[in-house]
């Protein structure tokens, strides 16, 4: 069984959300895995146990085994729009699905990621400053800033897929208005758009911090083997026994946001050009 859909990115830009929605569609299936890593370019904790560079292809439909009866069949790793073996891999599988990037405000998801990182992983990031001036990282998506400029990404897969086979969009305006959102989704995947008229779209794999990240890396790695009716019921359990408030953001860590923000002024020209029709005004 091959997927027709996969989430595509970028990290930090509401994938979990909408992952998480999608989902709950009942014409709608997922690996068990909501970012199985399967063409990330290197092996990692993530994808040990499937990727294409030990397993290969055949593997990958395996994640997918059981969904034969599902009109769409999804994975979201969201940082496939880096990845030189998800480009290389994706627009040829023999499924040809369509691809969806969510993006953000770079500045805004760079302290998104640094704060989950550092609260909620435990990974040693040091402060702000440090993390945006630092060439890696122990997260699996690579260069922090760099990140950001997704036209340079997004460039590539837009001269790799037909244009019926790439969206991109904003989370922004998934935020501003989810109902709306999943209506124009659904109707380019081709189902219906009534199991979300009165649906209730909770925000999900925000930022808290975490009084183990050993433990949440294990639960991470638990999550595939709970059934998804009962995931969100375990995540609230989970959050009683393993969060606590997340501190404030820093004068210095919003001072640092506003110079990014100026770092990346180009990149919504660069947008622009390559996706007319994204709102790009919410990032003002």
């Amino acid at each position: 069984m091959w997927p027709n859909l996969i989430l595509g990115g970028a990290p930090k830009c509401g994938t979990s959300s909408l992952y998480s929605w999608l989902d709950r569609h009942p014409d709608v299936g997922s690996s068990p895995a909501k970012e199985p890593f399967f063409f990330f370019d290197t092996v990692n904790r993530f994808n040990a146990q499937a990727n294409i560079h030990q397993h290969g292809l055949d593997a990958y439909q395996q994640l997918f085994k059981g969904l034969e009866h599902k009109k769409i069949v999804f994975e979201a790793t969201a940082p496939y729009l880096y990845s030189k073996t998800a480009l290389e891999q994706i627009p040829d599988l023999p499924s040809a699905p369509k691809v969806l990037f969510l993006l953000r405000d770079p500045s805004a998801r760079l302290l998104s990621k640094y704060r989950f990182n550092r609260y909620k992983l435990h990974n040693p990031t040091g402060e702000f400053k440090a993390y945006c001036s630092g060439e890696g990282g122990s997260f699996p998506s690579g260069m922090h800033v760099e990140e950001g400029f997704y036209s340079r990404y997004l460039e590539l897969w837009q001269q790799r897929l037909p244009k019926e086979r790439l969206r991109v969009h904003l989370m922004e305006e998934m935020l501003r208005d989810p109902q709306a959102f999943m209506k124009q989704l659904c109707d380019w995947l081709e189902i219906s758009s009534v199991p979300f008229d009165d649906f209730a779209f909770e925000r999900h794999n925000e930022t808290f911090t975490t009084r183990s990240g050993a433990f949440h890396k294990k639960a991470v790695d638990w999550l595939p083997l709970v059934p998804s009716f009962v995931r969100e019921p375990l995540a609230r359990i989970y959050r009683k026994i393993n969060a606590q408030p997340l501190p404030a953001v820093s004068q210095e860590e919003l001072a640092l946001t506003e110079e990014l923000k100026a770092h990346f002024a180009s990149e919504q020209a660069a947008l622009a050009a390559l996706f007319p029709e994204l709102p790009l005004s919410l990032w003002n």
